[in-house]
């Protein structure tokens, strides 16, 4: 059985309170033959993926490791000052199953140990209406679509490279060009991590056929076809 170990935002988790309408790519992976470990978690951030990383490789073990780039408008906060990914990734409530050789990271068990600020919702009209939340968005405005705050991710995606630079991986990129937040993000991101990074707005055919909110989550068939052209050819090959 081949390890799969998957990491990154809502993008590659599926959406779980619809799993049906926003459903996570990885489903589509033949269970038979590998074994996937989907530790994606909906909103999260590039600084807790590689957070968690290690612990992930050391608990998973994997053969392949997806690693998709989020928005650069987030950021993760501990809870606590001392935080035990091992008691935390290990713990029985961590992990969910819903069919064989399929596992996903439970939002709420990690919920508990993290807060995970999406300042991205400074654009969204729904999220900017009340007195609060304006006056929240004005001040992430201040330093989220600063060249500082887009610098620190380049370092944090150096930073990603390195914890897999010994683990067979692929990189991804958002499912729009827009979440890299300017036009020559990409361009920067592959010069900094020294190597390709699949962008599914430039792979996926058409993805606005695809698309189903303001979020860019795919649909069944969109998240059918990301697989089919995104994982699927860089699956390691054997049982």
């Amino acid at each position: 059985m081949i390890k799969i170990l998957l990491i990154g935002c809502s993008w590659t988790a599926g959406t779980k309170a619809q799993l049906q309408e926003k459903p996570a790519p990885a489903e589509f992976l033949d269970t038979d033959t590998y074994e996937v470990w989907n530790a994606a978690l909906e909103g999260t951030s590039l600084n807790l993926h590689n957070y968690i990383l290690p612990k992930l490789l050391d608990t998973v073990n994997p053969d392949h490791v997806f690693f998709q780039f989020t928005g650069v408008r987030r950021y993760t906060f501990a809870k606590s000052v001392y935080t035990d990914m091992d008691a935390i990734i290990n713990d029985p409530d961590a992990w969910k199953s819903r069919y064989k050789n399929y596992y996903y990271l439970d939002y709420e068990h990690m919920k508990k140990f993290f807060h995970w600020l999406t300042p991205a919702v400074i654009d969204n009209y729904r999220k900017n209406v009340t007195d609060e939340q304006k006056r929240l968005n004005d001040v992430y405005k201040t330093f989220v679509t600063t060249d500082i705050f887009r610098d620190q991710y380049l370092s944090l995606a150096i930073r990603s490279k390195h914890i897999l630079k010994n683990h067979s991986h692929t990189f991804i990129a958002p499912n729009r060009k827009l979440d890299w937040s300017s036009e020559h993000f990409s361009t920067e991101m592959e010069s900094v991590v020294g190597e390709p990074i699949v962008k599914p707005y430039e792979v996926l055919d058409n993805i606005d056929d695809f698309v189903i909110d303001d979020g860019n989550h795919l649909n069944r068939s969109g998240a059918q076809k990301y697989c089919d052209i995104i994982y699927k050819p860089y699956l390691p090959d054997g049982a």
